[in-house]
Parts: structure tokens; C-alpha cells; sequence
């Protein structure tokens, strides 16, 4: 369970009283004051830490493919509520966790918290279904986990496709920069590829990650000098048209911006 609760304590970092597992009752929607309209009560703060405990060993188990396991996971999380705030941020997290630890993502973040945060009505829908409150083994149990594993796959498949597709615009994106260095370095009877180990090289290498950039940020990012970092962006940089009304970046501030 520590690991659960560390988690929650770097999500609300600034919020130390809110940290740990809740010895007080909460519950979804409603009034404030009390849960008789609440849409979900979570279990009693007695029973809190053992369910918790109960989850973590399934966590570190694999007895189930990865993404059952991270739907399971995060519904199962999300019904316990241990936290008294945070429960959903470290939901979400506990998604990633899961398909980190198995392998499946080991070097991207897919967006599956944003999917399922746009089809919200199935989000609640396929918790409220998994939450089936009689014997787990019953027809009526296993339809509740069903439907909640439906909803959690189906926003996994979109989050993957959004994701290729992410990855293609930006492989896009980095050509059009290449072609546009190429052609102004053609202008200047310079080779049309910078050296690899220039300054220039390896800021369209990360660019991706570092779009707006200024001769600070790159003496800091790739350990240049200024001289260095100042040519790079010189390099790099490219007129930027300016509003009808004249305000603008000043020429000369020391910054390059290349998202577009």
C-alpha cells in the first residue's frame, strides 16, 4: 500500500493534508453534507486499507493480459476511493503503472485518461456496471465487469490510433524542418546537412520535445556555449510574420519558436 499512498503524495504534493489513505467517509455526487443522493458510496474507511492491500497484490500479479489488468486496476481503484482527494489522479496514474511495468508502454504515455475523459457518460456507465453490488460470480457480476472492460478497451483502441497518428504528424513535422534548414543552408553554400555533433544537429533532433527554445534554454539543454547556442538559433530561425498592428517578438530576442 505505500507505494499507492507515495504515489498520491507526489500528486498532491502541495496539499500534505490531504495525504494517505481516508478515515472519514466520502462519496460521489450529491450534497456536501451528506450521501443519501450520492451516485456511489465508496466502502467504510475501516475496511479501506485491507482492500487496498487486495489490490496491490493483483497489481503485482499477472494473471490477467495487461490491459484487463490495468482496467481492472483502475475500476477497482476507483470504486475503493481510499483517498480523501486524488482518487482520480492517481486512478489515472495506476493505468500507466500497469502497462509500464508489463511491458506495453515502455516509452510513451498512451492518452487514455483524455478518452476517457470525453466519453464521460461510458466512463460512469461502465464503472456503475462493474460496481454490480451482488456476488461477483453471478451472471449479473461478471456482465458489470464485461461492460466496464468494453468501455476501458474500446478508449484504449482510440487513444492508440490518436497516438499513431500523433507520431506521423510529427515525423511530418520533423521533415518539413529538415527541408527548411536543407534549403536555407542552399542559400548559403553551405552543405545542405549540419555536422552530427553540432549544435544545430541535435536541437532538430529534440525539437519535438523542445519547441520553443532561447540561447539560455539551449546552453542549458546541450551543454553549448553562448556562441554556440546563437548560431544554432540563428540557423534555425525564420521570419516571423508579424500582426497588422505591428506587435511582434523584437528581432533579436534570443528566441526561436518552430511549431509551426
Amino acid at each position: 500500500m505505500a507505494g499507492v499512498e507515495g504515489l498520491q503524495t507526489l500528486l498532491l504534493a502541495d496539499e500534505p493534508h490531504l495525504h494517505g489513505v481516508r478515515d472519514v467517509q466520502n462519496w460521489i455526487g450529491g450534497s456536501d453534507h451528506h450521501p443519501l443522493s450520492a451516485e456511489f458510496v465508496p466502502p467504510a474507511p475501516p475496511l479501506v486499507p485491507a482492500l487496498v492491500d487486495d489490490l496491490v497484490v493483483y497489481m503485482n500479479g499477472g494473471d490477467h493480459a495487461p490491459l484487463v489488468q490495468a482496467g481492472l486496476v483502475h475500476a477497482q481503484f476507483e470504486t475503493i476511493h481510499p483517498f480523501r482527494d486524488g482518487n482520480g489522479r492517481v486512478g489515472r496514474a495506476l493505468i500507466h503503472t500497469v502497462l509500464v511495468r508489463r511491458g506495453l508502454t515502455r516509452h510513451a504515455v498512451l492518452p487514455i485518461s483524455p478518452v476517457l475523459l470525453t466519453r464521460s457518460q461510458e466512463y460512469v456507465q461502465g464503472l456503475t456496471d462493474y460496481r454490480y453490488s451482488g456476488p461477483a460470480t453471478s451472471v449479473q457480476g461478471q456482465q458489470g465487469v464485461s461492460q466496464w472492460l468494453r468501455v476501458f478497451l474500446q478508449a484504449v483502441g482510440i487513444a492508440v490510433t490518436q497516438a499513431e497518428q500523433f507520431a506521423a504528424s510529427l515525423d511530418e513535422l520533423r521533415q518539413h524542418w529538415e527541408q527548411e534548414v536543407a534549403a536555407k543552408r542552399r542559400e548559403q553554400n553551405l552543405r545542405e546537412t549540419p555536422r552530427a555533433d553540432s549544435a544545430t544537429s541535435r536541437i532538430l533532433a529534440t525539437l519535438q520535445e523542445h519547441p520553443v527554445l532561447t540561447t539560455a534554454s539551449v546552453m542549458r539543454l546541450f551543454d553549448v556555449s553562448r556562441p554556440a547556442a546563437v548560431t544554432a538559433l540563428d540557423e534555425l530561425a525564420r521570419p516571423t510574420p508579424y500582426p497588422a498592428d505591428g506587435v511582434g517578438p523584437a528581432p533579436g530576442d534570443g528566441s526561436t519558436d518552430m511549431r509551426g
